[in-house]
């Protein structure tokens, strides 16, 4: 796990409110490629991940590529709560991925709350926290949520 971008002041203090996490749909992926069975339950193992940490996100599940409908729920979600963690798969190879990593939209649709997320390869907006798993298995995943919510605060 590499810290890529590094945090706006506030990351900390926003992530103890409330939070939002948009996370990827792997068990679509899980016909083709191996996806652990826990994150197959993508919405459970999100809650399972965070509740250790004394945090309830707003979970919100999208296609690995998500459409317009899954962006602007997203954008939604985001606008009421302090902080939006957005986790994408395989930022480099799918165009609304790599425009969430890369640029404003639809990451900056977030509305300028404290974004914070794993990335693939492209950096975050400046502002926005960005680490990156190199890859999406459970002990990826779930290191890099300890780095987020614990690693930041140390």
């Amino acid at each position: 796990m590499t810290l890529v971008t590094p945090p706006a002041p506030d990351v900390v203090r926003r992530l103890n409110g409330a939070v939002a996490v948009v996370f990827p749909r792997f068990s679509e992926l899980a016909p083709r490629i191996t996806i652990e069975r826990a994150l197959q339950d993508e919405a459970g193992y999100v809650k399972s991940a965070f509740a250790p940490l004394g945090v309830e996100p707003e979970t919100l599940v999208v296609g690995i590529e998500p459409t317009a409908d899954e962006i602007a729920a997203a954008a939604a979600i985001a606008g009421r709560v302090d902080a939006a963690i957005l986790f994408l798969f395989d930022a480099h190879l799918y165009p609304s991925n790599r425009r969430s990593s890369t640029r404003s939209p639809p990451v900056g649709r977030l509305r300028g709350r404290a974004a914070a997320g794993p990335l693939r390869r492209y950096p975050a907006p400046p502002g926005r926290l960005g680490l990156t798993a190199f890859g999406f298995r459970r002990c990826q995943l779930d290191a890099v949520i300890a780095r987020l919510l614990v690693g930041l605060a140390g």
